[in-house]
């Protein structure tokens, strides 16, 4: 089969698909990956053939019309409101120009497998050239009565019927956004009518569509794995992530370097699971900060995290401690960094620590603790060299990683799904919950010491659960994928009598115009 994957995101959103996309490739299908310039070196790394998006768009921080109350009420002159006005139609041409690439990069394709960021662009393709698509989604977004959709509360609402309408409100939110970004370029490039108003939800449960879950059912919450209003073609595969040896770059080796290791073969890093190393409480310490690629803020105008964590302010105000906005992010990860700083010096010089993307390596001016920033490489391989770990808890490959690896946990949730996954560690019983926007200066140092105190339980716990994660999701992902052909084939044949069909119909039409005239 000929597959182009659509991907936008941070590298957690994108990882996953590129490691299907390896897989696929290797099997023989020609693979084509469509992306953002911060993905290009997982491409390279797996050596596969990408079309890099070639137009940046800046992300505006609000609305645009809270941006021009704000221009007009504190800014005498229309110059700078004409700047403004300039850099958004700058933006919409830039969102058009990326747009388009998508539907080039597409033809001649068989099949479209897209990440969530990018299921509005794969629907219009198909609507215009018959291209079916697969989405690949990473969190458990499919709508449940058994608990509410999880951008808009990490509480459940107990009734089934409300927890249903939070997926109905999310979804129709979404929508609207995305009607906005792409419904002029859909009209007059692709000559298409306008999305429906709820057609988000459409696509979900559109018979024509199957889904491919890349989590595993251990996490969703409630803990009775799969709910039993799934449809049957929301296929929960489990975690995707790296079967390969690691490759060596320069921040590899300076975390080899400090954990004195020398499991190098090749140029890679060479895992042993049977190592000395495994299951020491006084093992390092590894906190990861959040990544941001330097060069692409909020890289586009899709409803990213961003837009999605206003959207849950404005909707549920009876949870502003998990929904905070970016303003406070700041000031909340400063707070955590002198917390992390008061921590480190409580339990001394002999536990060693490991710190990723912190924004400033010169924070932690201690022989005891490594501080790398623009780490991008998969750094799951070092759990295997650590005792526990601490993050914020929304990316989810870092959750599949200390997962996979058998690593107790602390999370300290700011915002968004975070505070979700915080308290279903919790409920596994392999790790803590916090939350940032309360976070006291002995917490995250009490957790700490709690999970010490009680670590061969906890990590014994770790290892049951690891134990019980699936283990062939890329082998049932690719067997759904590749079971997609015949139907790729039939529904591009439909697709393309029905244009003919429509074709004749309106010629058929213009001549009885002509005749009546």
């Amino acid at each position: 089969m000929k597959i182009v994957f659509f991907l936008i995101g941070i590298i957690g959103d994108v990882q996953p698909s590129i490691i299907l996309a390896n897989e696929l490739n290797k099997r023989g299908h020609k693979i084509l990956v469509v992306c953002e310039e911060k993905a290009k070196y997982l491409t390279e790394h797996y050596k596969l053939e990408n079309n890099i998006l070639k137009c940046h768009i800046k992300k505006q921080k609000q609305k645009q019309e809270n941006n021009n109350k704000k221009l007009i009420s504190t800014i005498s002159g229309k110059n700078q409101i004409e700047i403004n006005v300039d850099n958004n139609n700058n933006n919409n041409n830039n969102n058009h120009q990326r747009l388009n690439q998508f539907y080039l990069s597409s033809i001649g394709y068989d099949l479209i497998i897209c990440n969530y960021n990018c299921i509005t662009e794969a629907l219009c393709i198909r609507d215009k050239s018959g291209i079916p698509f697969i989405p690949l989604i990473g969190t458990p977004i499919l709508k449940t009565a058994l608990f509410p959709h999880i951008h808009f509360s990490d509480h459940n609402l107990s009734i089934p019927a409300l927890n249903k309408l939070t997926y109905n409100r999310e979804y129709l939110n979404h929508s609207k956004n995305e009607i906005e970004r792409v419904d002029k370029w859909r009209k007059e490039f692709l000559q298409l009518d306008g999305l429906k108003d709820n057609f988000f939800e459409k696509i979900l449960f559109d018979p024509n569509v199957n889904i491919i879950n890349t989590f595993d059912q251990l996490i969703l919450p409630g803990g009775i794995g799969i709910p039993n209003d799934y449809l049957d073609k929301w296929n929960v595969v489990g975690f995707i992530s790296n079967q390969e040896p690691r490759t060596i770059d320069s921040n590899s080796e300076k975390l080899l370097n400090f954990l004195n290791i020398e499991t190098i073969s090749n140029g890679c890093i060479i895992v042993d699971t049977n190592s000395k190393y495994q299951d020491k409480k006084d093992l390092p310490i590894i906190f990861e900060f959040h990544y941001n690629d330097n060069d692409t803020e909020n890289d586009d105008n899709h409803t990213d995290d961003t837009d999605l964590e206003n959207t849950i302010e404005n909707n549920n105000n009876n949870n502003n401690n998990n929904n905070n906005n970016n303003n406070n992010n700041n000031n909340d990860n400063n707070n955590i960094i002198s917390i992390l700083k008061y921590t480190i010096e409580k339990l001394g010089i002999n536990q060693k620590w490991i710190i990723l993307n912190s924004g400033n390596e010169n924070k932690f001016g201690m022989e005891n603790v490594i501080n790398i920033n623009n780490f991008k490489n998969d750094y799951q391989w070092i759990y295997k060299y650590c005792s526990l770990s601490i993050s914020y808890g929304g990316n989810i490959n870092s959750i599949s990683g200390v997962l996979k690896s058998s690593l107790p946990s602390i999370i300290t949730s700011l915002s968004f799904d975070q505070s979700t996954w915080a308290k279903r560690i919790e409920s596994l019983g392999i790790g803590i919950g916090l939350q940032s926007t309360t976070l006291k200066k002995d917490d995250l140092l009490n957790s700490i010491l709690s999970i010490k105190e009680n670590y061969e339980k906890i990590k014994n716990r770790c290892t049951d659960i690891s134990n019980q994660l699936s283990n062939d999701s890329i082998e049932k992902s690719i067997t759904l994928i590749e079971n997609q052909k015949s139907f790729s084939q039939q529904y591009q044949q439909r697709h393309h009598q029905q244009k003919q069909q429509e074709q004749q119909l309106k010629q058929y039409l213009q001549k009885q115009r002509k005749i009546r005239i």
